[in-house]
């Protein structure tokens, strides 16, 4: 089976057991140093005779100069100097030969399930799900990434039309005093509620990586098996406005504009952990069903009323992460237990306005509650992600000491690198005057002496001597002008 990148040779050899090394010396004259690849038949005996490849070392691979030859023999040859090793035997002209099946270092491309397209630098081999390419590798953050804490300042409380309450999701922890929130279960999951991070992410993006989350947790009974879990949910604030109509548990929601309930951007579901939720200034709602890309069936508490042309966002689950059983009999602060769980994910498509929020359940086969503890210094339940820090979030960036910088808008830095025109506050030198016009300049006080070898004159400097009243805006300026040109 010859090919262009196998290597080696078949050739007859005597198994031996002596010093440096257990080899096999070639039939002829044996190259000296040379050492075993590739053994057929199993283990041998000493003296035994058997088929084999060779090489000189790791580096420097026996390769067959041919497949194919019109004149001449097949032979071995030393790939760093040419040089012939041994004879493998006289050919006829135009004679195919068989080579063994041995690639020492294959290119990529040739492996039947690999495909390689115009590969690119810092690309790496990905599965499509029927074969392997080469792709760009989804970014990564380099940092641990931004952490979110559970905050019971309430966004929006639980009451009469809202049943799970809505709290804040902080990037620092909040301190204070410590605190245990408990969710009573009889075999079933029961929804906590939301901690929301309530500002946009301000990224397209949500890095692949990986998140770890650190729950503090106690259980009333460690008979069966509870457990708490999250969704870390991908917040969209919703085009135009929802109106909800009908009565009792179940209600329809129905969007002005857009497509804020197509297919891809929710999960309609009667289980709490996989669906979908509605936020509306009033609660947050279980999507149940879904009618069209702008109607959604929502489960509300009886007491709900309905709300008309409001704004609202639609939390879909990335993914969700679970303690597993917990048999910590704990209900205080003190005697929560910290389980770790960490979950490598895919980066995430998201859109500038999205935020993030972490959805907290607890799951049981019987009658037990679940307990988890936040605030306090101790045994903060948190979670870290791989989101970036983002530039205008570090520390000292608008300060005043020397060390220190600051930030210009869009507007300042055109301004900073400009130079002034009839239209443009500039603040770069300008060589000529233009041909008309008012040079737009900063203020300048009474009493202040102005120069310039540019804006104006060429070489030349310009004097404004004061006058004895500030103008009001709009004022016209009588005076001296002074233009000393240098000699």
């Amino acid at each position: 089976m010859a090919d262009k990148d196998i290597f080696g040779v078949a050739e007859t050899g005597t198994y031996s057991t002596s010093a440096p090394n257990p080899h096999v010396d070639l039939a002829g004259t044996s190259p000296t140093g040379y050492s075993i690849v590739q053994l057929f038949g199993g283990a041998m005996a000493n003296a035994e005779t058997a088929t084999v490849t060779i090489r000189k070392d790791a580096s420097n691979w026996a390769v067959y100069s041919g497949a194919t030859y019109t004149t001449g023999s097949p032979n071995i040859v030393d790939l760093s100097t040419g040089s012939l090793l041994e004879s493998a035997g006289s050919l006829a002209n135009a004679d195919t030969v068989d080579m063994l099946g041995l690639a020492p270092v294959p290119s990529l491309d040739l492996l039947s399930d690999v495909v390689i397209s115009t590969p690119a630098i810092d690309q790496i081999l990905k599965y499509d799900g029927t074969t392997w390419v080469n792709a760009a590798h989804s970014s990564i953050s380099a940092s641990a990434g931004v952490s979110f804490f559970p905050d019971d300042t309430a966004i929006i409380a639980a009451g009469a039309e809202n049943t799970y309450p809505v709290k804040t999701l902080a990037k620092y922890p909040a301190g204070g005093v410590e605190d245990v929130d408990s969710i009573v279960l009889a075999s079933n999951t029961v929804p906590y509620g939301e901690y929301l991070y309530d500002a946009a992410l301000g990224s397209t993006s949500i890095d692949a990586g990986l998140w770890k989350f650190s729950f503090y947790v106690g259980v009333s009974s460690s008979v069966g098996v509870t457990s708490l879990s999250s969704n870390v949910m991908r917040v969209r604030p919703g085009t135009g406005t929802v109106s909800v109509t009908g009565t009792g548990t179940s209600r329809t929601a129905t969007a002005s504009s857009g497509t804020p309930f197509a297919t891809a951007a929710i999960d309609a579901s009667a289980n709490v952990i996989d669906a979908s939720w509605l936020r509306t200034p009033k609660g947050i709602y279980q999507i149940t069903a879904r009618t069209s890309d702008t109607e959604v069936t929502i489960a509300t508490p009886t007491g709900y009323g309905n709300e008309s042309t409001v704004a609202y966002s639609v939390h879909k689950k990335l993914f969700n992460v679970s303690t597993g059983e917990i048999n910590n009999v704990a209900s205080t602060y003190a005697g929560m237990a910290l389980v770790e769980v960490s979950t490598a994910q895919p980066a995430y498509t998201i859109e500038l306005t999205d935020k993030l929020g972490a959805f907290i359940f607890g799951t049981s086969d019987g009658s037990r509650t679940v307990y988890f503890s936040h605030n306090g210094t101790s045994k903060y339940t948190y979670f870290q992600t791989p989101l970036a820090t983002r530039h205008n979030d570090l520390a000292g960036l608008q300060g005043g000491s020397a060390t220190e910088r600051y930030h210009l808008t869009a507007a300042q830095a055109t301004s900073a690198t400009s130079v002034a025109t009839t239209s443009l506050l500039g603040l770069a030198p300008q060589a000529t005057a233009p041909a008309s016009g008012i040079i737009s300049a900063l203020a300048i006080a009474n009493g202040e002496t102005v120069r310039t070898d540019k804006a104006i004159f060429a070489g030349g400097i310009l004097k404004i001597e004061a006058i004895g009243v500030a103008p009001a805006p709009g004022d016209q300026i009588t005076g001296t002008l002074y233009v000393v040109v240098p000699e």
